[in-house]
């Protein structure tokens, strides 16, 4: 089984799990605990993106949050996808590679949060004939992070993502660059350590 399948059983499977938590331990209403606050939590994310030229895309990223104030959370997250094309001519493998990290500003404090992220990302391509390509994103949108327990939230997002400069991608063939923006939704469980 491969990572990506890994984390997306695993936010099923913490899904799941959360629904069917008994213990009274964990009953405490979210507004005691403020959201998991001063709590740092830990978790998959599935992507959907749409780039230029591209067909939508699912993405899942291994994600973490540190929320140490009110108002204000840390999110970081990593990715990798690759393929390999045999058959027919010389084998090609394909790698991608991404870091993310975000700055989340509460507008909407309750029993969920409503907030605005800023985002800053690396991406990273690798291709055995078409060589290497890197660039950055920026981008913001809107966000929810809803409990689901007091240990377990639910996180979405919307975001608008734009390349820093134009640049060279693998995927738009040789010679090509590109300077589009994108379209991201994302869905995370994250579950938070005391």
């Amino acid at each position: 089984m491969n990572p990506r399948s890994l984390l997306v059983v695993f936010c099923l499977a913490a899904g799941a799990f959360a629904q069917q938590m008994p213990s009274p331990a964990f009953e405490a209403p979210v507004a005691s605990t403020g959201g998991s606050l001063g709590m740092l939590g830990l978790g998959g994310r599935i992507s959907w993106i749409q780039r230029p030229l591209d067909d939508p895309r699912l993405w899942v990223d291994a994600h973490a949050i540190l929320r140490p104030l009110p108002r204000l959370f840390v999110e970081g997250s990593w990715g990798k996808a690759s393929k390999t094309l045999r058959g027919s001519g010389p084998d090609t493998t394909f790698s991608e590679t991404r870091w993310d990290v975000a700055v989340g500003i509460v507008l909407l404090q309750g029993s969920a949060s409503g907030y605005v992220p800023a985002v800053w990302r690396k991406v990273s391509q690798r291709h055995s004939w078409l060589g290497d390509a890197g660039w950055t994103e920026i981008g913001t949108g809107a966000g929810a992070l809803v409990p689901v327990k007091e240990w377990l939230s639910l996180q979405t997002e919307t975001l608008w993502m734009t390349p820093l400069d134009p640049h060279r991608d693998v995927q738009a063939g040789q010679g090509r660059e590109t300077d589009g923006s994108h379209l991201e939704f994302s869905l995370s469980f994250v579950a938070f350590i005391k």
